[in-house]
């Protein structure tokens, strides 16, 4: 498979030069484009693509309040994602442990994020009881 343009162009020299100008309003949701786009890709991939969002972290290109804000639009879409790819919530849990370890999302963004799990599989079995009781025991 091959890595999306916005990793090529930061294998370039000068490709922290080019993201400001591409995506100047768009900052947090370069965080959200690039891990949504790593369940797709292999281990060695989204390794690259987390020391991607380093280096933009690095260099004051991308803010630790952007990167939050990008995750936790992929925690808010969690639903969605996992019809698209089932492993998304571990491939998400994952590339939060590596924000984490390298910095650019802090530990109580990311235990934030822990909480946010735990509603959405409290909500999906309250569903899913809710479900259950109204097929079971009432009168349709």
């Amino acid at each position: 498979m091959q890595l999306p343009v916005f990793v090529l162009l930061f294998n370039s020299p000068d490709s922290c030069l080019v993201f400001p100008f591409l995506c100047a309003s768009y900052h947090q949701d370069i965080p959200a484009i690039v891990v949504k786009n790593s369940f797709d890709n292999n281990d060695e991939q989204r390794g690259k693509l987390n020391h991607l969002l380093s280096k933009l972290h690095k260099q004051n290109v991308i803010s630790t309040k952007q990167m939050s804000a990008g995750f936790r639009k992929l925690f808010n879409s969690l639903e969605d994602l996992v019809l698209d790819v089932p492993n998304a919530k571990t491939l998400l849990i994952e590339f939060v442990g590596m924000a984490t370890a390298s910095g650019y999302l802090s530990g109580s963004d990311a235990g934030e994020m822990e909480r946010m799990i735990t509603v959405l599989a409290d909500k999906k079995v309250r569903l899913a009881c809710a479900s259950l009781v109204s097929s079971r025991f009432l009168v349709r």
